[in-house]
């Protein structure tokens, strides 16, 4: 159960950088935070960009025959229309890394409030469970491998990042 409550108040507008490796409930945390706290916010995620670039439901299939410079391109180009129109924003990508986390918020202007949603590294059983699922639903696989890694890159938040707030969820 995700507990929503230090997200209430934020000032606007927001971007929340969500930090966690693939399967760790990003999604599952944006849709449940538009359901309780903000109906209108935008919910920015290049995994969703590759569908709608391709005729296909599965991510494996989508990633091999989608160019990915043109999904970090619109990427980039809604990353900017959101600071434009002072959208308050998701960003639902792993960026367990300072460069991802500053890839991302480069964009927005110094007046967003700039929060890191950091979650929990959860146990290899809750990875593969959640994986049989996501494949089940999605047709999405993530080897372990890939999480392995991802984990193993994590990099704490850094003070020189000039995020206004971290949470952990």
């Amino acid at each position: 159960m995700i507990n929503l409550d230090n997200f209430k108040n934020l000032d606007t507008p927001y971007v929340l950088v969500l930090v966690s490796p693939p399967l760790g409930g990003k999604s599952f945390f944006c849709e449940k935070y538009k359901e309780e706290i903000d109906e209108n916010v935008i919910i920015i995620s290049r995994d969703e960009i590759l569908f709608e670039l391709s005729d296909t439901t599965d991510y494996n299939l989508a990633f091999k025959c989608v160019k990915q410079s043109l999904v970090d391109k619109i990427l980039k180009e809604r990353l900017i229309e959101a600071d434009n129109n002072e959208q308050n924003v998701i960003i639902d990508m792993d960026h367990v890394t300072v460069k991802s986390r500053n890839d991302s918020i480069k964009y927005f202007s110094k007046n967003y409030n700039k929060v890191a949603v950091i979650f929990p590294i959860l146990s290899d059983s809750e990875y593969h469970n959640r994986n049989k699922s996501r494949m089940l639903k999605e047709c999405k696989n993530i080897s372990m491998s890939i999480v392995k890694r991802m984990i193993n890159c994590y990099e704490p938040i850094d003070e020189d990042e000039k995020f206004n707030k971290v949470i952990h969820i």
